[in-house]
C-alpha cells in the first residue's frame, strides 16, 4: 500500500450519531482532497448504541511534512476531532 515508512499517515477521528457524523465525514474528506496524496474516509460502529466513528486517513508522501495550507486546516478543526500522525492503530 505504500504506507509507513513509505508514507506519512494522518488519522482524524470523531464519534457521533450516524446522520450527523456521516454528513460531516463527507465534508471533511472533500476538504482535504486537494492537500493530501490520498484521502480514505471510513464510517464504523463506535461501540455505543446508535453511535458511529468517522475516520479519515490522509496519506502524504514519505519524508514530506505537512504543507502550510494543510497544517492550517488541521489546526482549524473543531476540538472534537482527534488528530494522530502515523497512528499505531488504523481502526
Amino acid at each position: 500500500l505504500g504506507w509507513p515508512p513509505f508514507a506519512t499517515l494522518i488519522k482524524l477521528t470523531k464519534d457521533g450519531t450516524k446522520p450527523a457524523i456521516n454528513d460531516e465525514l463527507k465534508k471533511m474528506a472533500q476538504m482535504f482532497e486537494r492537500e493530501a496524496k490520498a484521502v480514505h474516509p471510513m464510517l464504523a460502529p463506535a461501540g455505543r448504541a446508535r453511535y458511529f466513528r468517522a475516520t479519515i486517513l490522509l496519506e502524504l508522501d514519505a519524508g514530506i511534512w505537512v504543507e502550510p495550507k494543510l497544517l492550517a486546516q488541521l489546526r482549524a478543526l473543531p476540538p472534537d476531532w482527534q488528530v494522530e500522525v502515523d497512528p499505531e492503530r488504523l481502526f
